[in-house]
């Protein structure tokens, strides 16, 4: 199901991509990671993107380059600049609120 369709099912909704990764061969992964981060800030609805960060059948981690690790860190400061503008929220587990997110990234 696109994306758009589950946004328009509940609009008040954030949406989450629980798990997002590229291998780097068989395509331009640097390039891949900033059109996904472009993708992100022309979608401010979704407001959660996991990175299936794990060496399993192939090196899914981020940071398998120099140009791919600073691709990821270039977009998500861009994410984060655009989120200062419009700030995203997320749960308080067991709150039972939403509160602004922080935008945190570990490697």
């Amino acid at each position: 199901m696109p994306l758009q369709t589950i946004h328009r099912l509940a609009p008040d909704k954030p949406v989450q991509i629980s798990e997002v990764a590229t291998a780097q061969y068989g395509g331009n992964k640097t390039l891949w990671i900033e059109q996904m981060f472009d993708y992100l800030q022309a979608h401010p609805w979704i407001r959660s993107v996991l990175w299936f960060h794990l060496r399993k059948q192939t090196d899914w981690r981020v940071a398998t380059t120099p140009a791919a690790a600073r691709a990821f860190a270039d977009g998500v400061a861009r994410v984060q600049r655009a989120s200062r503008r419009r700030p995203p929220r997320c749960p308080v587990p067991g709150a039972g609120r939403w509160v602004p997110w922080a935008g945190a990234v570990r490697h």
